[in-house]
Order: structure tokens, then C-alpha cells, then sequence
């Protein structure tokens, strides 16, 4: 498996021995997962079109399931970990968003750039007889944040970008307020800036739906990093 040091499979049950197939051909079996996720409950939202995913502030969120996410960020809590712990990742981060379904309901899935970015992801899910279309954020956007945004590690060096609802605090940019509803809170110039690199990833709490896929089958999830 290519790059597999920066994969993740995330699997809805302990078996890890099932193979996968991609368009007839047999796959190998998928590594064990190297993340322990947990299910979390989302607070009851009704949604406002047929199809979204979880949501990362304000934005419409699927009916209430299960979920587990896997947020990469900054080391959480200062202890050098990267692994899921429920607490989520401390923003600026790029977020691989699933809401599992349950009684036949399908899975919801998305990457979200609503609390900034920090590294390309790419999110696949995948079941016993096909590979569904994955959701990705392949453009370093760290190369095109706006000075504002920009977060700078050793050397000047931009690490990541804050979203202008981090980095202002402006209710037209954090879609609070009167800009609560989609017919007030509308993309801006920086929001813009990143759907422009990113089309298929979020860029603000209530972006299109076309950013937002859906599954059935009870897929594993393959999450790349750095694709």
C-alpha cells in the first residue's frame, strides 16, 4: 500500500479480515486500525436539504447517529499525540468529518476547511464491492494563505491557515448571529480563497452540498494524509 505510513483505515467492527475489491480486482486485507475511535452522539438537528454532512459550527447537520471522527491537528493537549481522543483538534485543522448511518440509513462524509487547515487529507470509503468517491483536499493551502491567517512554526515557516471566523471573530465570517442561516451567511473572500483550492472540502458553515458525499453498506473508511 503506497504512503501507508501516513494511512489510517477505520473500520466499523474489530475484523480485520476482510478483503476489499476495487472495480473486480481482489485488495489486500485492510491493516488493523491504528486509531481507537469511539462513537459520540450529535445533538438532534433537523436538516435543511437532502443531503449533509457532520457539521463544524453552525452548519446544517445530518439526523442524530452515531459518530466517530478523526480530527488531525495539533498534538491535543500538548502530550505529542496524534490519536483520536473525543476532544477533537484545536483549530487551525483540516477535519475528515463521517456521520455513521444506522438502520439502513447511509453514512454522511466530508472534509471540512470551516476551522482552518493544516495538512491535505483524503477520506475513501470502501466496502466489500466498491470503492465510493472519496472525498479529498489535495492543495497545500498554507502556499496561498493570506498573511492574516497564516500560523508560522520555526523559521517563519507557515504551518497552517486560520479560517477568518478564528482569526477575526467576525459573526459574518463565523455565520453567528443575524448571519446564522444560510440566507444571511454567504462565502467570502477568504472562504473563497479556500473553495477555490479545495472545491470538494468545506470552506464555510453553510458552503454548498456539494462538498458533502453519502455511502451505503457499512464501508471502512481509508484516510490519507498528505495524499
Amino acid at each position: 500500500m503506497k504512503h501507508e505510513e501516513d494511512q489510517s483505515v477505520l473500520q466499523r467492527s474489530l475484523s480485520t479480515t476482510n478483503a476489499h475489491t476495487q472495480y473486480g480486482q481482489e485488495l489486500s486485507p485492510a491493516p488493523a486500525p491504528r486509531h481507537s475511535l469511539k462513537p459520540a452522539l450529535r445533538p438532534p438537528a433537523k436538516p435543511s436539504r437532502p443531503s449533509t454532512g457532520p457539521a463544524a459550527g453552525p452548519r446544517p447537520a445530518a439526523p442524530a447517529t452515531p459518530r466517530s471522527s478523526l480530527r488531525h491537528g495539533r498534538p491535543i493537549k500538548a502530550t505529542g499525540s496524534i490519536s483520536c481522543s473525543g476532544s477533537g483538534a484545536i483549530p487551525p485543522a483540516t477535519l475528515a468529518e463521517i456521520t455513521l448511518g444506522t438502520g439502513g440509513s447511509p453514512d454522511f462524509y466530508d472534509i471540512s476547511l470551516v476551522d482552518g487547515y493544516n495538512l491535505p487529507v483524503s477520506l475513501v470509503p470502501v466496502t466489500q464491492t466498491k470503492i465510493w468517491m472519496q472525498a479529498w483536499q489535495y492543495q497545500n493551502i498554507n502556499l496561498l494563505c493570506p498573511s492574516r491567517l497564516q500560523v508560522s512554526g520555526d523559521g517563519g515557516v507557515v504551518v497552517a491557515c486560520r479560517s477568518a471566523c478564528e482569526a477575526f471573530g467576525d459573526p459574518m465570517y463565523c455565520c453567528t448571529g443575524a448571519y446564522g442561516n444560510p440566507n444571511t451567511c454567504k462565502a467570502t473572500y477568504f472562504s473563497s480563497l479556500f473553495k477555490s483550492a479545495c472545491p470538494a472540502a468545506y470552506s464555510y458553515a453553510f458552503d454548498d452540498p456539494t462538498s458533502t458525499f453519502t455511502c451505503d453498506g457499512g464501508p471502512d473508511y481509508l484516510v490519507i494524509f498528505c495524499p
